[in-house]
């Protein structure tokens, strides 16, 4: 993902630096690359359970709740309102798995544009 996120960029570079119709035939494949690869990782998920093991939750990496199975053990030994924490602590730690594995595949934003305003960023965009 990191590698079509950098293509993508220097795709942009090379395209802002010429008016080259190859340029933009390459930015706009590399779009289309980084769309897709965005799309399928977004649709992957991690699954957490909570600290007791009584709930087991599923989130895509977009952050959306995809299942959330609950064991029959808890449904006789936890009340209601021990239950519901037990779920809410289920979905808080997927949704964690899930930014931390978002992070991973991502890697870290490209350095060069870390230290750049994003106005001049948008501007030279649409010079």
């Amino acid at each position: 993902m990191h590698e079509a996120l950098e293509t993508f960029l220097a795709a942009g570079e090379r395209l802002h630096r010429s008016s080259d119709a190859a340029a933009t035939r390459r930015l706009h494949d590399a779009a289309e690359e980084l769309h897709r690869g965005m799309q399928a990782l977004l649709e992957e998920s991690v699954t957490a359970t909570d600290q007791g093991g009584h709930v087991d939750a599923t989130v895509s990496l977009s952050g959306r709740l995809g299942s959330l199975h609950i064991s029959a053990y808890a449904m006789r030994d936890l009340d209601a309102k021990a239950l519901g924490a037990a779920c809410q602590s289920a979905i808080t730690a997927a949704r964690s798995a899930a930014v931390n594995t978002f992070k991973e595949r991502v890697g870290d934003f490209p350095a060069h544009l870390m230290n750049q305003d994003p106005e001049s960023l948008v501007r030279r965009a649409y010079r």
